[in-house]
Order: structure tokens, then C-alpha cells, then sequence
């Protein structure tokens, strides 16, 4: 089982990976954790717990924030494109 606080330290790492498939996560996450060790304070018992997870136990504890991570994504990446700006060229 998965502790809270292991789900917690999970959804801040993934979101500093910039969202990241589980698998790529489940990859880059032993390079990755010296560094959210020192910035989100994750202790070695959680640490451990994470370098444990496989690739559907992250894509089951992500679920719920998944959606909301890739509505806000969606946002920003929407609000880049100034108005009026074609998007396509036009056809001849």
C-alpha cells in the first residue's frame, strides 16, 4: 500500500518533471530524488517507497490528478496563442 504522504511527495515530483508518463517517471525518479529530497523535504523511508513503485501503481495514484494537471496544462498552452493568430496558412 501507498502512503499518503509517499502520493503527496509523488504528485509534487511529477509536477516538477513537468507531467511525465508513469513509466518515464517510474525511470527518471532515482535521479530525481536527491533533488526533491532537498526541496520538498521527502524523508528516506518515502524515498524508498517511491524507488518501489512500478510504472501502475503511479498511474493509480496519479488518477485523480491527472485531470486536473492536464486541464491547467491545456490552459497555458491555449492562452499562448495570441488572438487573431492563423493557425493555419490559407490554401490557394
Amino acid at each position: 500500500r501507498v502512503s499518503a504522504e509517499a502520493i503527496a511527495a509523488l504528485v509534487k515530483i511529477w509536477r516538477a518533471m513537468d507531467y511525465p508518463w508513469s513509466a518515464r517517471l517510474v525511470a527518471m525518479l532515482p535521479s530525481w530524488l536527491p533533488y526533491a529530497q532537498a526541496h520538498f523535504a521527502i524523508c528516506d523511508e518515502t524515498a524508498q517507497m517511491l524507488l518501489a513503485l512500478s510504472a501502475r501503481t503511479v498511474d493509480r495514484a496519479l488518477k485523480p490528478h491527472r485531470v486536473r494537471a492536464i486541464a491547467a496544462v491545456l490552459r497555458t498552452r491555449i492562452r499562448a496563442v495570441p488572438l487573431g493568430t492563423p493557425r493555419k496558412p490559407p490554401l490557394r
